[in-house]
């Protein structure tokens, strides 16, 4: 079911080493719904059970534990879910990673809550307006496959009330014709043989005067 515009955004916090309770506060203090989640199991149930606005992802020390869980969601989400990395990190090793993982945005801590909530709320924004152009497209893609049917069953129905041309074989009409008014006869010439106590092939040698 899609959400619609004035529904409450649910976030995914996946913190795999902290408690999610200083970010997940931030986050509620402008009404985002938080959904904690620390381990790759957890964030990838809610993720299928649950449709989500946005994943804040909180990579831990070693942050390949934490792309591994960015991977896991781009590939079950098909992409369409946007994912924030924080980590302390402030190489372009690190953040090359987080991209190539499946991130679509990067914050550094300390964090800033001015930065986090506007970040967050753009990717928000923009995530809705996505799924809604994406729901408009199936819907106008079943649209079109509804039509194409029902013309497909226009068109044969069309095609059925057209008779086929009639044509008459004239010599196969008289043949029938002379070959039941023969038996007919044949039929009547018994009877009246019957009648006259003759057979009726008396019939066929008489001559007329």
């Amino acid at each position: 079911m899609v959400l619609l515009a004035t529904a409450r955004p649910k976030v995914l916090l996946i913190e795999l080493h902290n408690d999610p309770g200083a970010l997940g506060s931030i986050l509620e203090s402008v009404d985002l719904e938080v959904l904690p989640a620390a381990s790759v199991e957890a964030a990838q149930h809610l993720v299928d059970e649950v449709e989500l606005d946005l994943v804040l992802l909180d990579l831990p020390p070693h942050a390949s534990d934490g792309l591994v869980v960015c991977e896991r969601l781009r590939e079950v989400t098909d992409g369409w879910l946007p994912i924030i990395c924080i980590a302390g990190a402030r190489d372009s090793e690190a953040l090359q990673a987080a991209f190539s993982a499946g991130a679509v945005d990067y914050l550094h801590k300390p964090i800033e809550q001015s930065e986090l909530l506007a970040r967050v709320g753009r990717h928000i924004e923009s995530a809705r307006v996505l799924r809604e152009l994406a729901r408009q497209q199936r819907d106008l893609s079943a649209q079109n496959r509804r039509l194409r049917e029902e013309l497909e069953r226009r068109r044969e129905g069309e095609e059925a009330l057209v008779a086929p041309p009639l044509t008459l074989n004239l010599n196969a009409v008289k043949e029938q014709l002379i070959g039941h008014a023969l038996r007919q006869t044949q039929g009547n010439i018994t009877a009246a043989a019957r009648i006259l106590g003759v057979h009726r092939s008396w019939f066929y040698r008489r001559k007329a005067p």
